[in-house]
């Protein structure tokens, strides 16, 4: 958690921000702390950036304040375009038990339609990290190619897979996925939003792979 000045300190307007936040460098959150409030204003910095509203998947384009609508249930939360996220989505009822559950992939592209990020499984529990039993992954979107390779010469045998991978900022022309160029996978592209879902490509999460 670091505040925006942290990442942007040539930006001056990110200076007297005190309403909003960075998780890590990919996640933008501005809580809601007036009682009865209908809407934010929201700052979006990096007038080069692109940022995706993590449930709707809008795309906004940094440089400047938007007034944002909330509610109860929803707070502003947007994804940084170029990184990816990985998250588990299962609902249980401790974080221990999604320990082996499959993983969903959200890609966030820039405005070269890359992305990038990483990936980091070890048992949760012990030190045994120590003798490199572990996953340290690479996550790249490129070219319309999106590869996982290990980082560390360390291995873990987790029973993780990919379950899903959404694609936000993808233009209209690319609806169609394969496994290693061999297998086609179930896909949902959505034009309102430029965003396209690839459905079970099943690979390891333990293997280096390509979609």
């Amino acid at each position: 958690m670091r505040p925006l000045w942290v990442e942007y300190p040539t930006d001056i307007s990110t200076f007297a921000l005190d309403d909003e936040y960075l998780l890590g460098d990919k996640l933008l959150v501005h809580p809601v702390t007036k009682q009865g409030a209908s809407d934010v204003s929201v700052y979006f910095p990096d007038s080069n950036s692109i940022w995706y509203d993590v449930d709707t998947y809008r795309k906004l384009q940094g440089g400047g304040a938007v007034k944002i609508s909330v509610t109860l249930s929803k707070i502003p939360v947007y994804q940084r375009g170029g990184t990816i996220i990985p998250k588990k989505e299962r609902i249980r009822r401790s974080s221990s038990l999604t320990h082996n559950d499959p993983y969903t992939l959200i890609v966030a592209l820039d405005r070269n339609g890359s992305a990038t990020g990483t990936l980091y499984i070890d048992d949760g529990q012990s030190y045994d990290y120590k003798n490199h039993k572990y996953l340290y992954l690479s996550l790249e979107f490129n070219g319309n190619k999106l590869t996982s390779r290990f980082i560390d010469n360390a291995h873990y045998p987790t029973k993780s897979w990919l379950e899903r991978v959404v694609i936000l900022g993808l233009p209209p022309g690319i609806q169609k996925a394969q496994v290693e160029s061999k297998m086609s996978l179930e896909t949902t592209y959505n034009s309102e939003t430029q965003s396209l879902v690839v459905r079970k490509p099943g690979v390891s999460m333990a293997e280096e792979w390509t979609l």
